[in-house]
């Protein structure tokens, strides 16, 4: 039993982790371009085949693919800001024709990650429908490797990200076109190169999550669609309008599905003769719907709120 609850903690804690990179990024191209990326998953799925090819393909350690998916994926990211976003609000498009073009977009790479498994299948030979990877991952003191890496990259990426944002000149300006863009257009910042730069990021992350995925579950060309649930999921209960809550959201949301469906399972196996397991992804949706019903601005909105309430009697003696 204690070995079972050990397999469980740790398929919900990588799980978690690499959630929390596609929420991060996720929030970060909402709070600048003002509208949820639906391509987000699928930029993910990305990075997984990059794994994929990387491994089975060229036969490299699957650890070599982390700075690759970062700087494809981060350059698809620009590319589909360019192209579609930017290009659209150029035209005077409202925001929920930028909306739908992202999800046009998820339309497009899922059809494109599609071709790309059939190629590697029939040209090269290798499983890419449903596939896993964890028998090429490494061990680090004894541990699975990405048990160690991910999260390690996750503290990197959000301390480098916190000084970036807080103590430079273009962290200042990301934060001031965040807040009012177009305020900040009128000062002089250059809000185009500040969304260049946090779509390239979103991109990035969302490649690194991709490509670690595999090492730990089974993947294929539609788990970008399935994704963008849980992302959608740990951003509303996080908070959408924070960068940092998108991870405390992500970690109760991978806990809550991965953990809660395999601990659900022990009691009981099936419902309706389907396996626990299928139900999985009721988990987010049931946590979204809860969280938009309660809290709609998620846990920081809920603590900003508490923030303001215990101000204000002071204010008010003073």
């Amino acid at each position: 039993m204690a070995i079972a609850l050990m397999i469980i903690f740790t398929q919900a804690f990588i799980f978690a982790t690499l959630l929390a990179f596609l929420t991060l990024g996720f929030n970060l191209t909402y709070l600048t371009a003002r509208i949820p990326n639906w391509a987000h998953g699928s930029f993910a799925a990305l990075g997984v085949y990059i794994t994929l090819t990387v491994t089975r393909v060229w036969n490299m350690n699957p650890y070599y693919s982390i700075p690759i998916s970062f700087f494809v994926v981060g350059l698809l990211g620009i590319t589909v800001y360019l192209g579609v976003v930017y290009t659209l609000k150029r035209a005077g498009a409202p925001e929920i024709i930028l909306l739908i073009s992202t999800l046009a977009v998820d339309i497009v790479m899922t059809s494109s990650l599609n071709i790309i498994a059939d190629y590697l299948m029939y040209v090269h030979k290798v499983s890419s429908r449903i596939f896993i990877l964890r028998d090429l991952d490494i061990e680090v003191f004894g541990l699975p490797g990405i048990l160690v890496v991910a999260p390690t990259l996750l503290v990197i990426f959000t301390v480098i990200f916190s000084y970036m944002l807080y103590k430079t000149k273009f962290g200042m300006a990301m934060r001031g076109t965040v807040e009012s863009p177009e305020l900040a257009s009128i000062l002089g910042i250059n809000t185009d190169m500040v969304n260049l730069v946090s779509w390239f990021i979103t991109g990035g992350l969302a490649g690194i999550s991709g490509a670690l995925l595999p090492l730990w579950f089974l993947s294929d060309p539609g788990i970008g669609t399935m994704l963008i649930i849980d992302v959608f999921a740990a951003s509303i209960l996080g908070g959408i309008r924070s960068i940092y809550a998108a991870i405390i959201g992500s970690y109760i949301i991978g806990f809550a599905e991965v953990g809660g469906t395999s601990l659900l399972s022990f009691i009981v196996p099936e419902i309706g003769g389907v396996s626990i397991s299928s139900y999985r992804l009721l988990v987010p949706l049931t946590v979204l719907v809860i969280t938009l019903m309660i809290l709609p601005r998620g846990l920081y909105g809920f603590y900003e709120e508490y923030k303001e309430r215990k101000i204000k009697p002071k204010e008010v003696e003073a």
